[in-house]
């Protein structure tokens, strides 16, 4: 049984070997990736930051919200595995293109990155759903020894549009109906706390709206108004 002993050198180092059998031979060439003690040290999470993101853009990933350190150890060799990708959009890497190699065939998406691509802001989050508010990827970091498992990487959507749904009020002649937040209703979920007022553009034409405890017309029409009226 042969063994490898190191001689305190770091980095890397290489042998070759030749095989024989009779008349025939094989040659070959070993590489041995040299790890210092320090790779066995826990990896630290030193930013895991909530992105904003509006709908339908893109919104780099940098340092200052996702990074992770290690002692003595480059960024490059701090490399991240995604799983599962974020539900409603990606994630992709400006690529350092090179005329001599193929990274210009590389598909947008990827699931692995280091960190060397977020501290150069290369990492982007692409969004492509509609009318959604958050989204999500689940990521394992490593430095070829140690392991984080499992961690969660979270985004906020500020959808393009405010989308709400009107259901039909029925009101008996001479008579009056409360509005309440259910008749207007705010459909994302990203504006249901944020909208503070519904400006009338055009009243009725056969009565009017008017806030309950006063008796004046209403112009604009509070939703704090519409939840306290029922």
């Amino acid at each position: 049984m042969q063994l490898y002993v190191n001689n305190n050198q770091l980095s890397f180092n290489k042998f070759k070997f030749r095989a024989s059998l009779k008349r025939v031979e094989l040659e070959g060439l070993v590489d041995i990736r040299i790890y210092p003690e320090t790779y066995w040290q826990p990896l630290k999470v030193l930013h895991n930051k909530l992105v904003t993101v509006e709908e339908s853009t893109s919104v780099t990933i940098d340092q200052s919200s996702l990074k992770i350190l290690h002692p003595n150890i480059v960024p490059a060799d701090i490399v991240y595995i995604v799983h599962p990708p974020p539900q409603h959009g990606y994630l992709e890497i400006d690529h350092e293109y090179d005329e001599d190699t193929t990274t210009k065939s590389l598909p947008p998406e990827v699931n692995v990155f280091d960190q060397s691509a977020i501290n150069e802001n290369r990492l982007h989050y692409i969004q492509s759903g509609a009318n959604q508010t958050s989204d999500y990827f689940i990521f394992d970091v490593t430095n070829g020894i140690v392991t984080l498992y499992n961690i969660t990487f979270q985004l906020a959507i500020i959808p393009k549009f405010i989308y709400v749904e009107a259901r039909p009020v029925e009101v008996l002649e001479g008579g009056h109906v409360s509005l309440t937040a259910s008749d207007i209703k705010i459909l994302s979920p990203y504006y249901v706390d944020k909208v503070e007022e519904f400006l009338i553009t055009r009243p009725p034409a056969h009565g009017l709206i008017q806030l309950k405890t006063s008796g004046d017309p209403l112009n604009p029409e509070s939703i704090s108004g519409l939840a306290t009226s029922s």
